[in-house]
């Protein structure tokens, strides 16, 4: 099939195998395995995959919302991903940037440069690199930031009964702002202290490690009831 047909393709019970795309493209996949080499979008097409109790393995995607409950998907490099899942498993190598809706999901992503998690619900997060920036808004589940680049600009979470861990680069210097309501943060006992207050449970804090640039390494944490370590 030509690269730059635009297509819309809708299977239930069977397999799709598509080596190319770049024209737009609408895939609706039940019950079956999704195989693409490279789903190279332009810049103004309408892309979307959705897949329901299916399986999907991509090696390139870019500029495509994906919809899935009950699946897998598995992209080796992707860019400009919008993504919104249930119950399912999402699985990224390399990624530029990509923004979630996920709710009792599994997202492990190897490297990636920007992401942010819009609402995350009772879903376990485990990013290995992060580049610039991460932004997560969470309800229960987990986090886990394996490291975070030298360069990065910023980080805000924001959370409620979800635990995580952020990992920075060693002799990272960065600024550190959280406010904690019935929760402990965990962090470097040698940073500098700005403001330390803690009044019923709720401890608002403000420090800084290293000498950071004023409008980099910027990490701001709200949690309510779900412990954060920064290390």
């Amino acid at each position: 099939m030509p690269e730059y047909v635009k297509i819309n393709l809708s299977n239930r019970f069977g397999d799709i195998f598509i080596d190319n795309l770049k024209a737009s493209a609408n895939i609706t996949l039940s019950y079956g395995n999704l195989k693409g080499e490279n789903f190279l979008f332009s810049e103004f097409a309408e892309n979307t995959i959705q897949l329901s109790y299916a399986k999907a393995i991509i090696t390139n995607c870019s500029r495509t919302k994906i919809k899935m409950e009950y699946s897998k998907i598995n992209i080796t490099k992707s860019s400009d991903l919008f993504v919104n899942s249930k119950n399912s498993k999402l699985d990224i190598s390399e990624n530029n940037t990509i923004i979630i809706t996920s709710k009792y999901d599994a997202v492990n992503i190897k490297n990636t440069a920007s992401l942010k998690v819009n609402k995350g619900q009772s879903s376990r997060f485990n990013i290995e690199n992060i580049y610039q920036n991460l932004a997560m808004n969470l309800q229960y589940g987990k986090f886990n930031i394996g490291n975070v680049h030298k360069t990065f600009d910023a980080i805000n979470i924001k959370s409620e009964y979800a635990t995580g861990k952020i990992t920075l680069a060693e002799n990272q210097a960065y600024h550190l702002t959280a406010q904690m309501q019935h929760c402990n943060l965990h962090y470097p006992k040698n940073m500098d202290i700005i403001e330390n207050n803690t009044v019923n449970f709720s401890t608002q804090l403000k420090a800084k490690a290293g000498k950071p640039e004023p409008n980099k390494g910027i990490i701001n944490i709200a949690s309510k009831h779900g412990d954060i370590n920064v290390f």
